[in-house]
């Protein structure tokens, strides 16, 4: 009989160290993802894309732009249902249930691409024209384990800090940039 419940609870114990991690894809009132360019909160509605990443060392912080050290762990899902706020519920992610990670949001306007990568692309080289884009620092957070003993609920991402989206510099700002240092310098040089 002893046997038999040891067994049982290493049995447990084992399907709890695989089981993945759940938490509660949305972010509070108070840290809203911001639009540089209205000074506003970010609209809601299929204007706006965000998505959970997490670090692929749990243990280690990652940069805030190490974008090899973090892994899809959601679909895209779009701002809402007020603007600045992403509500998505509860999703499961790639990660050891009820232990803390490393945990980054990424936010940007659904004209730029269907995905982060597409978008960030876009946006980096300017050839989408306008948009903002914007990813938050990494945040710790405890994901949930509703296969452990006893389970651990998910909880929303309440350490995501807000951030701004900003929008990718045009080429005649940057000439206008140069063309403004290249004047300080020659008049520097009189």
């Amino acid at each position: 009989m002893k046997k038999a419940i040891v067994l049982v609870l290493s049995l447990f114990a084992a399907l709890g160290a695989y089981a993945q991690g759940t938490v509660i894809f949305q972010n509070s009132a108070a840290k809203l993802i911001t639009n540089a360019v209205t000074s506003l909160p970010a609209l809601a509605g299929a204007g706006f894309n965000a998505q959970l990443y997490l670090a692929t060392s749990f243990t280690t912080q990652p940069g805030r732009e190490d974008w090899a050290a973090y892994t899809a762990g959601s679909t895209v899902v779009n701002l809402g249902p007020a603007a600045g706020r992403v509500s998505a519920g509860t999703i499961t992610v790639p990660a050891a249930g009820g232990v803390p990670g490393w945990f980054q949001i990424r936010a940007w306007e659904a004209s730029l691409g269907a995905t982060w990568d597409t978008a960030y692309n876009t946006w980096s080289t300017g050839a989408g024209g306008a948009g903002v884009l914007g990813y938050s620092v990494p945040f710790l957070h405890t994901t949930g384990n509703p296969t452990g003993i006893p389970p651990v609920a998910a909880s929303a991402l309440t350490e995501m800090p807000g951030f701004t989206m900003v929008p990718v510099p045009e080429p005649s700002v940057i000439a206008l940039g140069a063309l403004g240092l290249a004047a300080v310098l020659w008049r520097r040089r009189k």
